[in-house]
């Protein structure tokens, strides 16, 4: 065996210049198959990653941090959107930012949002805290933004009169809707959203006394395939409600879940197209490489004969034959894996970001292996009905 290693690696080195066409198509074919797989695994990937928070849809409803205190959602709308339209979820966010890094959000939520976050009413007078979040105040933290300033109590570590000590880490709670909170973000790199770790969430009945807190607002409507419409519908009449009570702000519908579903559409149907073409490329590449070492094996009749008549065995030629095959399409295969390497980024959309997996590489050597024993098969084939003697002759 370790002998027809040897004289395959010689016949590779002797014939290089025969095999280059093959090894340039097989480098070009699996650069484009690995990209293929890869921008399918990072589709996946996203899939995976948004899978949880299509679990439960929200539809929100939210306007610009506003100066104009008089602007801002107060009780009385609530109360009214409750007996008019819905009994909606509601908070107000404070996004906490210091040189030009968003360290956390604070929120002041109704008793709604409360219970559809842990699905209880144990934790509607609670101070819910993420464990980033609780991580950065119980470092000692200073803040700098004035507006928080004057609220935290170093001294005692208290945050609005309450002790941090006494926030309940949502990281204990068993949060039925994480995604409430998910300001999904679509860039260059990726679907992003926020996650839970970075926010302290305070009852509504907090900020009553804050008149100096510019918030940003937000109602939260989940919707699911049945009451689609209806609540479609209710959002905008709600929208309509405040748009016309306050002329000033511009109250805005966002369903971030519909926007991410239509990404993910548009990915699916890209996926299937990249499915197709990667099966197309593999065929392609197959069909083209036997045809090549065919021609090859053609050229090569004189040796082949020689070695027949010096005695090698069928098996010999046709594991010989499979080595040099093998050692062309492996090396190859890894050379295209890492060629496709710079190109991912081309592929890059919005929504997605198309990163490089190990995965590619080993899905790329099997195929190899799998490419290399077909090819060797057939060509044994040929071995089969190859006479040393008619070879001669018609040299």
């Amino acid at each position: 065996m370790i002998y027809l290693f040897e004289r395959a690696e010689k016949r590779i080195k002797r014939n290089i210049k025969k095999y280059f066409p093959i090894i340039i198509q097989v480098i070009i074919g699996v650069c484009m198959l690995s990209i293929s797989i890869n921008i399918i695994l990072s589709f996946n990937k996203q899939f995976n990653d948004l899978e949880e928070l299509f679990s439960f849809k929200y539809l929100t409803i939210s306007t610009p941090i506003t100066d104009n205190v008089n602007d801002n959602i107060n009780s009385e709308d609530l109360e009214y959107i409750k007996n008019n339209f819905y009994p909606i979820s509601f908070y107000k966010q404070y996004s906490y930012v210091e040189d030009y890094k968003e360290n956390f959000s604070i929120l002041f939520a109704n008793e709604a949002f409360y219970y559809e976050l842990t699905g209880s009413n144990e934790f509607n007078k609670s101070v819910l805290i993420g464990k980033y979040a609780n991580k950065i105040l119980n470092e000692n933290y200073k803040f700098k933004d004035k507006n928080i300033k004057k609220y935290f109590d170093d001294k005692k570590n208290t945050l609005f009169n309450i002790r941090i000590s006494d926030f309940i880490i949502l990281d204990n709670i068993n949060c039925n809707f994480k995604n409430l909170l998910s300001d999904i973000k679509y860039t260059s790199n990726g679907v992003e959203f926020d996650s839970l770790d970075n926010y302290i969430i305070f009852p509504y009945s907090t900020i009553q006394d804050l008149k100096d807190l510019n918030c940003r607002d937000y109602i939260t409507l989940p919707f699911n395939n049945k009451n689609k419409n209806d609540i479609v519908a209710i959002a905008q009449n709600i929208q309509s409600y405040l748009n016309n009570k306050y002329t000033n702000t511009s109250y805005e519908v966002r369903n971030y879940i519909g926007e991410a579903q239509s990404i993910l559409s548009r990915n699916i149907e890209l996926s299937k197209v990249i499915n197709f073409v990667l099966s197309f490329i593999f065929l392609i590449i197959t069909f083209s490489l036997i045809g090549l070492l065919l021609i090859f094996m053609n050229k090569r009749k004189k040796e082949i004969a020689i070695s027949f008549l010096c005695g090698a065995s069928y098996n010999q030629l046709r594991l010989e034959i499979f080595l040099e095959i093998f050692f062309i399409v492996i090396v190859s295969t890894l050379i295209g894996n890492l060629l496709s390497i710079p190109f991912l980024p081309i592929f890059d959309g919005v929504g997605v970001k198309n990163t490089y997996s190990i995965y590619s590489m080993i899905i790329c050597a099997i195929a190899s292996i799998l490419l290399s024993t077909l090819i060797c098969t057939i060509l044994s084939q040929k071995l089969k009905y190859m006479s040393p003697i008619k070879c001669l002759k018609d040299l």
